[in-house]
C-alpha cells in the first residue's frame, strides 16, 4: 500500500509541476463557470418553452385553453399532474408548469378568470416569465375573440348566465338590473348581427375589462423545492466536468509517456506487480479529480454563495465522478503509441462528450433528439448528480441512477485500459 501512495504522490507533483495541465484542470473550468454564469446571469435564452399543462378545473373552457396553448409555436406543453409537473420543473426538465385551478372557466366564452392560474417557473428561467404571461393573456384573448364571433355559442352562453344570475341571490339588485341589461343588449346585437360580433362587438370590451383578470399567480419552485440561487448553481457543475476532463487527460498523457520513455518498465523491475503500478497511477488520476471538484466548489461557496444542498450525496456524487474518469483516463491511455495521438485522439472524444453531454450548451436547450443522444455522454450524468446535490435536491433514490451510470462507464474504462495494456506490454 505504501507503494501505490509512493507512485500516487510522485505523479499528483508531476502533475504540481506543469503550468498548462493545472491550467486545463483548474484556470479554464473557472473561466468557464464565470463566462456562462455572467452571460446566463438574466436567464435563459428563446426558443420552445417546455412545460407543464396542470387541469384542476376539467372544465370545457379550461380544456379549450390548454389545446390552444398546445397548439402555440412558442410552446412545448404537455398535459402532466401537478406532483409531476413540480417535479419535472425542480429537476430541469420543464422550464414552468401552468395549474388551471377550479373556477377558471366558469367565465368562459366572455374571458377565462386568470386569477385561477397558477404559474410554477424554474428560478433559473426567469427570463421566460413575461413571455409566458404575455402568451396566458393571448390565449385568453383568442378563446374570446373565438366565442365573440359565433352567434349560437354567444346565445346559449348569455342563456346559462342568465340562469345563474336568476338563481343568484347574493348578487345586489342594482347589479342585477345592470347584468341584465347587458345580457338583454348582447342578445339583441347577436340578433341583428348572426354572423358573429369579431372583434368590434361590445361584447369584447366587456369581457376584456369587466370579467376575470390579468393577475396570474406566480409559484417559484425554489421556495419549495431546493433551486438554484444564481446563474453560478447552474454554470460551476458543467465547470467542474471541463476540470475533470483536463485532468483526465494530463494523467492519460502522463501514463503514456512513461510507457513510451520506459518508466514503466522500469518500475515494474522494483518490487511492483503491473497491478500494483496501474493502481498508483489510477489512485493518482482519482485525488487529483477530487482536489479539482473541492477546489470548484470552494471557490463557487466562497466567492459566488454556491450552497451545498446535501454534503452527503455530493460526496457520493463526487467520488462517483471521479471513479468514472479514472476509467475514462485508463482508455484514454491506450488509444495510440505516442503522446500526439493519445492527446488528438483523447481531446476529440472529450470535446463530443461535453458537446452532446452539457458542457457547452445547457441540456434544456437542445433539441429533443440531442437530449436523447446526451446519455450516452458520462458528462451528462456527471453534470446530473453534482447538480442533484448542489441545488436540485435530489433523493438517495434519484442519485442512485447517475450515480450507479458513473460507476460502470469508469469499471468499463478501466477493464479495457488494462487489458489493452496488457496487450501493447506484451508486444
Amino acid at each position: 500500500m505504501r507503494a501505490l501512495w509512493a507512485i500516487a504522490a510522485k505523479d499528483l507533483r508531476v502533475l504540481a509541476r506543469d503550468p498548462m495541465g493545472l491550467f486545463f484542470a483548474l484556470g479554464f473550468p473557472i473561466l468557464m463557470a464565470l463566462f456562462f454564469g455572467f452571460i446566463f446571469g438574466g436567464g435563459g435564452g428563446a426558443g420552445r418553452i417546455a412545460v407543464g399543462l396542470v387541469d384542476e378545473d376539467g372544465s370545457e373552457g379550461s380544456r379549450d385553453y390548454l389545446a390552444r396553448l398546445q397548439g402555440s409555436a412558442a410552446l412545448e406543453a404537455k398535459p402532466l399532474t401537478l406532483d409531476e409537473a413540480r417535479n419535472a420543473v425542480r429537476r430541469g426538465k420543464l422550464v414552468a408548469y401552468i395549474r388551471l385551478t377550479p373556477g377558471f372557466g366558469d367565465l368562459q366564452g366572455f374571458f377565462p378568470d386568470l386569477q385561477q392560474v397558477e404559474v410554477g417557473i424554474d428560478p433559473s428561467r426567469t427570463a421566460e416569465k413575461g413571455i409566458l404571461q404575455g402568451l396566458l393573456v393571448q390565449t385568453a384573448f383568442q378563446g374570446t375573440q373565438s366565442a365573440m364571433g359565433d352567434s349560437k355559442r354567444m346565445a346559449a352562453l348569455l342563456d346559462r348566465e342568465r340562469r345563474k344570475l336568476a338563481i343568484d341571490t347574493d348578487v345586489p339588485s342594482e347589479i342585477r338590473g345592470t347584468m341584465s341589461g347587458f345580457f338583454d343588449g348582447l342578445s339583441g346585437y347577436y340578433e341583428k348581427h348572426p354572423e358573429g360580433g369579431g372583434d368590434a362587438s361590445p361584447g369584447a370590451a366587456a369581457a376584456a375589462n369587466g370579467f376575470g383578470g390579468f393577475d396570474i399567480r406566480f409559484a417559484s419552485i425554489a421556495a419549495e423545492e431546493e433551486g438554484p440561487r444564481s446563474s453560478f448553481e447552474i454554470t460551476f457543475p458543467p465547470a467542474m466536468l471541463w476540470g475533470l476532463l483536463g485532468c483526465t487527460a494530463s494523467f492519460a498523457l502522463s501514463l503514456v509517456n512513461e510507457r513510451t520513455t520506459g518508466t514503466l518498465q522500469r518500475l515494474r523491475l522494483a518490487p511492483l506487480g503491473r497491478g500494483q503500478v496501474l493502481a498508483g497511477k489510477a489512485l493518482a488520476c482519482g485525488l487529483g479529480c477530487l482536489a479539482v471538484l473541492g477546489a470548484l466548489t470552494a471557490l463557487g461557496h466562497v466567492v459566488f454563495k454556491m450552497r451545498v444542498v446535501s454534503w452527503p450525496l455530493f460526496t457520493a456524487a463526487a467520488v462517483s465522478t471521479a471513479l468514472c474518469f479514472v476509467g475514462i483516463m485508463m482508455f484514454v491511455s491506450v488509444l495510440g503509441k505516442t503522446p500526439r495521438s493519445v492527446s488528438g485522439s483523447g481531446w476529440a472524444i472529450f470535446l463530443v462528450m461535453s458537446m452532446f453531454g452539457g458542457g457547452t450548451v445547457p441540456l434544456i436547450a437542445m433539441p429533443p433528439w440531442m437530449q436523447k443522444a446526451s446519455s450516452l455522454s458520462p458528462v451528462k450524468w456527471g453534470i446530473v448528480a453534482l447538480e442533484g446535490a448542489i441545488w436540485r435536491g435530489f433523493s438517495w433514490r434519484e442519485m442512485a441512477l447517475p450515480c450507479g451510470v458513473l460507476l460502470a462507464v469508469g469499471a468499463l474504462g478501466l477493464a479495457i485500459g488494462v487489458r489493452r495494456m496488457r496487450r501493447l506490454d506484451a508486444r
